[in-house]
């Protein structure tokens, strides 16, 4: 088993010993850890999940402390089925695509290292260092550094090192590069240390302000291995030399990451009618894409919510919906005469989920906004279940509507046949 495995196996006891109940801190670690393993993995922890927490109609009761992910599949009522293993594949490797793309913009990540400092379970730490440690002597030899923070938050550093049998006749030397202003207690550089030997080190951060003694940081650490016959041990050229890395934790849960604002595929907003009329005077519909657009979305669907002084936009961004401009032409040979529905089924032939028109026009293109169904999914609710919500106004009802089943919003794609209508729902 290599070091990989060891840390698959160190996420995977994450689960369990991290009940529903959980602070943000063990939230934030099971997350980062649960996109660290593969799809088989994760589904093996998944599917633990779910059978200890899937009620007798099949709907799961608990709340999943894997962060951003679903727990299942939407179901009526607004609650959630297990996964299918098909499913779970699909989810999961979008959000791992996004979370990567978190952790490579926050620096590096060691799930070993969040897991002692933030969830403290010295069994599971412990059982980390003994497979690491089979695994460098399955290996023939190795350099561990591993990087935590006590209970007073006091950054800590141990170092595992095994040289492998053809170097051990000969001596090694122990270097540690570390962020300037920190200090490492009890250690002068270049120290020789035993071809089988375990350090624990405290690193003081006197040198440093208070505001960086919270941030996280990556110690270098190295082992020159020296001939034994090397008499000049300060000059000599090393035989060869290892080298490794380990992360000192944040004290505190680096901000952006449990809910962070560059994932988040739907936002409702409420901007006044006068913002809107300064953009586009008298169409609510125009101004509310033209503004969302300003916010940085790639558009905005007014929700028809409108109030005395606010209207209800869902802004959209660009990783879950694109805009396109076909002709009118094009959406005359599809449904003539009703460019709403004509965008959307001009939309679904794209291989969208549906599209909505933005209500851009000029005398040969509209503004077709495709919906992904990462973020969208398409209902038929009936005539009577939304005119018990608002009668007389399917707009309006269809994303109340939407928001009962739990989503952030809905909107009518203008699909009707005297008994359903279709409504796009944004999670």
């Amino acid at each position: 088993m290599g070091i990989e495995a060891c840390n698959a196996v160190l996420a995977g006891d994450l689960f369990n010993k991290i009940t529903n109940k959980v602070s943000e801190k063990e939230s934030y670690v099971a997350t980062r850890a649960f996109f660290t393993m593969t799809e088989r993995e994760a589904f093996t922890n998944y599917k633990k999940f779910a059978k200890s927490n899937t009620g007798g109609g099949g709907e799961i009761n608990g709340n999943f402390f894997v962060k951003l992910m679903p727990v299942g599949v939407r179901i009526a009522g607004g609650g959630f089925r297990e996964f299918t293993e098909g499913e779970f594949r699909q989810e999961f490797s979008k959000w791992k695509t996004l979370i990567s793309e978190q952790i490579n913009n926050q620096g590096e990540f060691s799930i070993e290292s969040y897991f002692n400092s933030f969830v403290r379970d010295e069994n599971s730490i412990q059982a980390w260092r003994d497979c690491v440690i089979a695994a460098f002597e399955d290996d023939d030899g190795g350099l561990l550094a591993f990087g935590s923070r006590d209970d007073s938050n006091n950054p800590v550093l141990e170092i595992e090192w095994r040289i492998s049998l053809e170097l051990a006749q000969n001596r090694s030397f122990l270097n540690i590069a570390t962020k300037d202003g920190v200090a490492i207690k009890g250690f002068t550089q270049r120290s020789e240390i035993a071809g089988k030997s375990n350090k624990i080190f405290l690193l003081d951060l006197k040198g440093i302000t208070d505001e960086e003694k919270s941030k996280g940081f990556t110690i270098v650490v190295t082992v020159d291995v020296i001939d034994k016959d090397d008499e000049n041990l300060n000059e000599a050229v090393p035989i060869v030399t290892v080298a490794t890395t380990a992360v000192i934790p944040p004290v505190t849960i680096p901000s952006g990451f449990i809910e962070p604002a560059t994932l988040e595929s739907v936002i409702r907003r409420a901007p006044t009618i006068a913002e809107l009329d300064a953009i586009f005077p008298g169409n609510i519909d125009v101004a509310a894409t033209r503004w969302a657009q300003q916010q940085g979305f790639v558009a905005g669907i007014w929700d028809h919510e409108i109030n005395a002084t606010n209207v209800g936009v869902i802004c959209l961004s660009s990783k879950f919906a694109e805009r396109f401009a076909p002709t009118i032409a094009e959406l005359e040979a599809i449904v003539p005469k009703n460019i709403d529905v004509a965008a959307t089924r001009w939309a679904q032939q794209q291989g969208f989920v549906a599209g909505i028109w933005d209500h851009e026009i000029n005398a040969t293109n509209v503004g077709v906004i495709c919906l992904s169904s990462k973020f969208a999914e398409r209902f038929a609710p009936t005539i009577a279940e939304l005119e018990a919500i608002v009668p007389g106004n399917i707009d309006v009802a269809a994303t109340r509507w939407a928001q009962q089943q739990g989503f952030v919003a809905g909107v009518w794609d203008h699909e009707n046949d005297g008994t359903r209508v279709g409504v796009i729902c944004f999670s």
